[in-house]
């Protein structure tokens, strides 16, 4: 996820991790909004990322909670992220979700934009590493709906499964 403000960031943790997500990493983008570092130079208010997405695992009922990563440099997540996934930038410009993940690939790393979204240079850094870009099902005023539009819809694309406390919808506006 492209780094937001702490409060959204914090929602994001805890709506995703009753979704499925099975891991996150904060990644800085050029439209990133950069959190206040502590002193202990990490960004503030990152200590209680893992008591929240513990929190919001055990209420979802779910065995196991999500990673949480380092904050990363986009190209550095980017480059990692390929090394053991199918990797999807989430940005207006993509294709469906259907058209997406139809080759239905084992494991799935979503780059979910900042408010602003990616910027041009970032969406052709993503293509020319042959990186699949996806258009958000939903897209509104709030920040962390790409993200949370684009689990749901890649549940449903895949295994046909909605997660508990979402109510079925098209999965293309």
């Amino acid at each position: 996820q492209g780094l937001l403000h702490p409060s959204d960031f914090r929602r994001l943790l805890v709506r995703a991790t009753s979704l499925g997500a099975v891991a996150f990493v904060p990644v800085i983008t050029d439209a990133s909004m950069l959190p206040v570092l502590g002193s202990n130079g990490r960004p503030e208010g990152e200590g209680d990322w893992p008591t929240l997405v513990r929190d919001a695992a055990e209420t979802a009922g779910r065995g196991r909670r999500p990673a949480l990563g380092e904050t990363m440099l986009y190209d550095h997540a980017l480059d990692d992220a390929l090394r053991g996934a199918r990797v999807l930038l989430v940005d207006p410009s993509g294709e469906s979700p259907e058209v997406a993940v139809g080759d239905r690939p084992f494991s799935i790393a979503i780059f979910c934009p900042p408010p602003g979204g990616f910027s041009r240079d970032e969406r052709d850094r993503a293509l020319g590493r042959a990186v699949a870009v996806m258009r958000p099902p939903v897209v509104g005023p709030d920040p962390i709906q790409p993200a949370l539009s684009a689990l749901e819809v890649i549940y449903r694309t895949l295994e046909g499964f909605t997660p508990p406390g979402v109510e079925a919808r098209g999965a293309t506006p």
